[in-house]
């Protein structure tokens, strides 16, 4: 019978801190700067504050970084007390030797470094990153020999991959017909069956280089076999039998690479979200130039130009807030928008809502009525981004509601908080469609009553814009 083994490390909540065991406060503390940016980290110099530290909550480390030699244990105890309580264990070694090198790996450990310089830490900093993520990248192993799947399954699981191993072609192509979430395939180029270059070919054809990295592995492979599995796509290629450090550093190559396209599509969703924002909210003040002009050419000049010229200029200055905003490279480029905080009367963006919207509402026969206190309102927040949300909650108001219909606009508040509330007398949202009322460019099944357009972004922008993106 065919056998399917599958392993992985992450049980439960990822736990979020660094130990690091190491004698040179100074080392230490280098070592330490370069993670603590992502990390808790938690600094012991010896061996019994390492024990004391272990015993005391063990469990909120997922790695720790290890010096081989302290001067309360010369030989290694403390990887092996990191090993017993089942913590993946980064060793540092200022001595090295075969016969060192072959001790600190039947101990079992992620990897060792070397104390020569600043690359070496950097080297360290970037495992400690893979390892708290790696339990988060899935990776196939297709092997039909059992003992290298073992071998491999077990480097892998030294790192915290999760780890799914099959012994032939034919399983590996039903298994990735079942499931979707493979990053990374190891395979043996010379199976029985459906060989290596053939399952390359069929995953090549669905999945491209941004989505999944694929290794080849073999003991009996030509140099021409190899230079055609590359050529097929595969992304690089180890022969048999290997050394742990050059398996671990190619493996982590791919999935670091794999870690920059996500981060890549991400940046760029975030762009056309920010893209999608900034053309949603020129929407409305373009609209209310437009509407004002069109007013102007039908009514008495005498009665309202001054009205109408003040509410274009208004609109005109806020749509160009906007496009300044939309122009900033840096902000697009980190996802980013920068805030303007200063005290702020929450009445006075109330009222510039209601003058915008007015003409729109009117044009639909609706109703706005605002109510707010007597008193001045005081907030600390930025003006342009909370008129963002007034204005693309109004604006739905007005979308959604019938013709003739009444928008409601009140403003309260006591000691601790001011509550804003829109009310209108649209048809609501379906219960199950609620929880995707937030999502960017997301359509939901109520329609504009007027025949106006919607892109999907109006709520995600008030989300995004109130800190709870």
């Amino acid at each position: 019978m065919s056998e399917i083994a599958s392993t992985t490390n992450a049980t439960g909540p990822n736990p979020q801190k660094v130990l690091i065991v190491e004698d040179s406060k100074a080392f230490a503390a280098s070592l330490a700067s370069l993670i603590q940016h992502e990390f808790d980290v938690v600094l012991v110099h010896d061996f019994k504050s390492a024990k004391l530290e272990l015993e005391q909550r063990a469990k909120e480390f997922f790695v720790s970084i290890t010096d081989l030699n302290l001067p309360d244990a010369a030989d290694g105890e403390a990887v092996s007390l990191v090993k017993s309580y089942g913590i993946p264990s980064i060793v540092f070694t200022g001595n090295f030797s075969n016969s060192l090198r072959e001790d600190i790996q039947a101990l079992g450990i992620c990897d060792y470094v070397l104390k020569q310089g600043v690359h070496d830490l950097a080297y360290v900093a970037n495992m400690v990153h893979r390892i708290y993520y790696n339990p988060n990248v899935h990776v196939l192993v297709i092997d039909d020999s059992k003992a290298a799947r073992n071998v491999i399954s077990e480097y892998l699981t030294r790192q915290r991959y999760h780890v799914t191993a099959v012994e032939s072609g034919a399983e590996a192509i039903k298994l990735l017909q079942q499931y979707h979430d493979y990053q990374i395939v190891i395979i043996d180029l010379m199976l029985e069956g459906i060989d290596g270059f053939e399952v390359l070919k069929r995953l090549r054809a669905r999945h491209d280089f941004s989505e999944m990295a694929i290794i080849g592995v073999s003991g009996r492979a030509s140099q021409e076999q190899v230079a055609k599995f590359i050529k097929y796509g595969g992304n690089d290629f180890i022969r048999k039998p290997f050394e742990p450090e050059e398996f671990f550093c190619r493996i982590n190559t791919a999935s670091q690479t794999l870690e920059h396209f996500e981060k890549l599509r991400q940046l760029n969703d975030q762009k056309r979200m920010m893209l999608g924002m900034a053309a949603h909210d020129i929407r409305n003040p373009l609209g209310n130039i437009l509407t004002g002009l069109s007013m102007l050419r039908k009514r008495n000049k005498e009665e309202s130009t001054e009205r109408m010229l003040n509410l274009v200029t208004q609109s005109a200055t806020h749509m160009l807030e906007l496009l300044n905003g939309l122009l900033d490279i840096s902000a697009v480029e980190q996802s980013t928008i920068s805030l303007n905080i200063s005290d702020i009367d929450l009445r006075e963006p109330l009222l510039k809502v209601k003058e915008e919207m007015s003409m729109w509402a009117g044009d639909k026969q609706q109703t706005l009525v605002l109510t707010v206190p007597m008193e001045p309102v005081i907030i600390q927040g930025d003006a342009l981004r909370i008129q963002e949300v007034i204005s693309n909650l109004v604006s739905n108001a007005i979308k959604y509601s019938p013709i003739g219909g009444n928008i409601e606009i009140s403003l309260s508040f006591n000691e601790r908080e001011a509550l804003l509330q829109v009310k209108d007398q649209g048809v609501g949202v379906p219960v199950q469609e609620q929880p995707r009322l937030f999502d960017p460019f997301v359509k939901l099944s109520p329609r504009p009553t007027g025949g106006e357009q919607s892109t999907g972004l109006g709520l995600a922008i008030c989300k995004k814009n109130t800190g709870y993106a």
